[in-house]
């Protein structure tokens, strides 16, 4: 197992960093300060490595609005209908970024800012801390983040925790986007996440709070393994929140994605009740991936662990606030498989 480190350049007067973490499967996974965001996984197999996540080449790509790529994505993930929320008879007013709606914590989101990082060489680990002032995009609360990225085996493990010293609402995820043929398109992999109920949204993509029964005809219906392709056809959008049958645990299994040769598997295990599930449809115009990959529509799949989406205007789904005495805690391991046959 080792840890590398590269500086990339500065932003804002802060050093943008780079670690290579390499565990004794041979597996290395290169994770940016900038947002906590992983740019690439690579996985060795027969014919060499794979990359396995999509990710801009350049760091300054991930700066400017556009797609998430691998970065966390807060202090609310998702979308924020008419980027306010009322708490305890008061109106909080988010700074708006997407079509005047909130999205992924605003324009300076968690995804976008420059986090201090430390190194834990002996558990193979990266520690990263940053702080958020009262009020930042219109939040309530003062708020100290603190996340550790672990590489063993195969398994990347995400810890996020999250104290306040005021009531304040939180959903955090990772935003990676997964692709384990090394390829685009995504339509080929298999897809399993065991869910019966998903976020009802309307024609503006807000959740209207409402929760939809999945039966087995559905296109949502992961809870058997599918092609994305059977579910969906080619070039029709998915973005959507399944809620799971099985939650409150850090080892339930969210969702299992396997490569069309059937190679590589993912596994995702999480403690949160929901993963939101985006085909990438509005990936454009963006090059080539660190690893030469066209990123285009569908060019990969992300699977976001997180809170049901729309909980923070529709109480009844979930509570999302913590408070100075009940913190933010969220678990997150991932697991590539290598079959070699």
């Amino acid at each position: 197992m080792s840890i590398e480190e590269e500086v990339l350049g500065q932003h804002n007067g802060v050093s943008v960093v780079r670690h290579r973490l390499t565990d004794d499967n041979g597996q290395v996974v290169s994770i940016l300060n900038l947002g906590v965001t992983v740019q690439r996984w690579q996985v060795p197999i027969k014919d060499g490595l794979r990359d396995v996540v999509l990710g801009y080449k350049n760091w300054e790509s991930y700066l400017p609005e556009g797609p998430a790529l691998g970065c966390l994505v807060g202090p609310l993930a998702g979308r924020v209908e008419g980027a306010s929320f009322v708490h305890d008879g008061k109106r909080f007013n988010l700074t708006r970024n997407s079509k005047g709606v909130h999205v992924h914590g605003g324009p300076a989101g968690i995804g976008k800012l420059v986090w201090g990082v430390d190194r834990d060489e002996e558990n193979n680990a990266l520690r990263y801390t940053l702080s958020l002032p009262d009020g930042h995009m219109g939040y309530p609360g003062k708020r100290s983040l603190e996340v550790e990225y672990r590489l063993a085996n195969g398994r990347l493990s995400l810890a996020i925790y999250c104290s306040t010293d005021a009531p304040t609402p939180m959903n955090i995820s990772q935003h990676i986007a997964w692709n384990l043929s090394g390829r685009a398109p995504i339509f080929d992999h298999t897809l399993t996440i065991p869910s019966r109920r998903r976020v009802e949204f309307d024609q503006y993509m807000m959740p209207t709070g409402q929760l939809l029964s999945i039966d087995q005809s559905s296109s949502f219906f992961f809870a058997r393994s599918k092609r994305m392709r059977d579910a969906f056809g080619h070039l029709q959008k998915l973005d959507d929140c399944l809620v799971l049958d099985d939650r409150g645990r850090s080892d339930t299994v969210a969702a299992k994605l396997v490569s069309p040769d059937g190679g590589l598997s993912l596994r995702i295990l999480s403690d949160q009740p929901a993963v939101v599930v985006y085909n990438c449809s509005g990936l454009q115009g963006a090059g080539k991936s660190a690893s030469d990959v066209k990123l285009q529509p569908f060019a990969g799949v992300c699977i976001e662990d997180q809170a049901i989406v729309g909980a923070i205007n529709h109480p009844h789904l979930q509570d999302v606030f913590i408070t100075p005495d009940v913190p933010y805690r969220h678990m997150c391991h991932m697991e590539i498989g290598v079959d070699q046959e």
